[in-house]
């Protein structure tokens, strides 16, 4: 279950991971290393939706033109 936030949406770390396709480890390596915004509720860590938006943006590389000839 997706939990919501004054409106914003809030993943777990499993969830968050699954929508990346990378591991719960990787996640909390990145978390550590303060490389992701994260929310923390009591001991519960929470990944905005928006975080994971903002990875995909950041790491999205354009196509690149071949020349012909």
């Amino acid at each position: 279950m997706v939990e919501t936030h004054d409106g914003v949406m809030l993943l777990t770390l499993p969830q968050a991971a699954a929508r990346l396709q990378v591991t719960v480890s990787c996640l909390r390596s990145w978390k550590d290393r303060r490389r992701i915004t994260y929310v923390k509720i009591g001991r519960s860590i929470r990944i905005p939706a928006a975080e994971i938006d903002r990875i995909v943006k950041d790491g999205t590389v354009g196509r690149r033109e071949v020349p012909r000839g």
